[in-house]
């Protein structure tokens, strides 16, 4: 997509309306777009406190609820309440009207979004936070609450730490493009979380114990949804790494709709196709020690040094330096070729001059015998002429 977003497009993808290829066309977009992601963090920023305050009376929830059943039910003779209540003390203008009317809808949409009367918000505590990390473009606060439609980034060599109680927590390092994009807390105290990584590194530690955890995290190519587990999950350059310590994911490709369980003790790698093995003892080392995690010293078993040796797994395991000769020589044929091209082009644009011009010297040879042909008769005649008159 060459155009920026329009503001039709970030109020429809802030709102989580948006069908899964539109979203991830405009999740692909905002992570490639500076200014439009500018735009959408501001927007964020912007409606996220009033958002936060937004609740409604259960008096006025019950209201909307059995006006709503009435006029869905088609009852129109009933007796006025809720929002038609309102409308009938309002009548002194139209504009009154349609304006209760909207108000109505709005609350009424507003609790439908938010699920049953016994649903509520929730939030995350920054629990550990590094300099350098925003909250919707604004510095982050250690212990600030983090709620739904915030997007949180990392500079280098940077941690935050999400918590929610001891049930639920999330790592994210260094260079970190993350969103939450919805928090529900049911009364049963059911958890409902939806997570995107656009770019980086977490670390995801979510077990149930006395709550339900139904959750997912997706990266641009894509979707984990894993049950009581704990592992590493990465995104770069449009491919996806998962190591699991424990527990079992399920990881769906958002492109073929492809579908692969990794259980604890497997790693796999998400590109174009699933990549699965198993885990080592050295991989396990990442889940114990952050600092070195953040401070790359387990870089060789990431992205995207990972993925150069599931390359190398496809060439039959050569030496690296073989396929970057083999790389290079390709690329010295590919240039070869085009010289190749270039010189036959100019050859051809050569030879059509030759022949141009070969062309043009028959034309001005004609036209010189033609001249000379005219000349010779025109003196003849003159000639003619004269005896003629003598």
């Amino acid at each position: 997509m060459n155009k920026h977003l329009t503001h039709k497009d970030l109020a429809a993808y802030s709102a989580d309306t948006l069908r899964q290829r539109d979203r991830i066309r405009i999740d692909e977009h905002i992570h490639e777009c500076g200014p439009c992601r500018a735009r959408y963090e501001k927007l964020m920023a912007a409606i996220a406190p009033r958002y936060q305050s937004l609740k409604a009376s259960n008096d006025l929830q019950e209201r909307i609820m059995r006006s709503w059943r009435e006029i869905r039910n088609g009852d129109v003779n009933a007796e006025p309440n809720g929002i038609r209540s309102l409308l009938v003390k309002h009548r002194r203008t139209a504009i009154a009207s349609a304006a209760f009317a909207v108000a109505g809808i709005i609350l009424i949409v507003t609790i439908f979004m938010q699920g049953p009367l016994e649903t509520r918000r929730g939030s995350m505590v920054m629990n550990r936070m590094d300099a350098g990390v925003t909250v919707n473009g604004i510095p982050a606060r250690n212990g600030e609450a983090v709620y739904d439609a915030s997007m949180i980034r990392l500079p280098e060599m940077a941690i935050a730490q999400l918590v929610y109680d001891d049930t639920i927590k999330i790592t994210l390092i260094n260079n970190n493009d993350f969103s939450i994009d919805n928090f529900i807390i049911e009364k049963a105290l059911n958890v409902k979380l939806g997570l995107t990584l656009r770019d980086g590194m977490l670390l995801s530690a979510i077990h149930g114990r006395q709550t339900t955890i139904k959750y997912e995290y997706r990266t641009p190519n894509a979707r984990i949804e894993p049950l009581g587990t704990e592992f590493l999950l990465q995104t770069e350059d449009g491919v996806t790494l998962v190591i699991m310590k424990e527990g079992a994911i399920k990881v769906t490709h958002i492109r073929s709709g492809k579908s692969e369980t990794v259980p604890s003790g497997r790693k796999c790698i998400i590109s174009d196709s699933f990549a699965c093995m198993p885990t080592t003892k050295e991989d396990m080392k990442i889940f114990d020690d952050l600092d070195k995690l953040r401070n790359g010293s387990y870089a060789h078993l990431l992205l995207p040094a990972i993925y150069d040796l599931k390359v190398r797994a496809k060439t039959g395991n050569r030496d690296t330096g073989d396929i970057g000769k083999e790389k290079n020589n390709k690329k010295n044929d590919i240039q070869n070729e085009g010289e190749d091209t270039r010189n036959d082009t100019i050859e051809k644009q050569n030879s059509r001059v030759d022949r141009d011009r070969e062309r043009m010297q028959q034309r001005m040879e004609q036209k010189k015998m033609q001249m000379n042909e005219m000349r010779r008769n025109n003196k003849t005649n003159m000639n003619q002429q004269m005896r003629r008159g003598r």
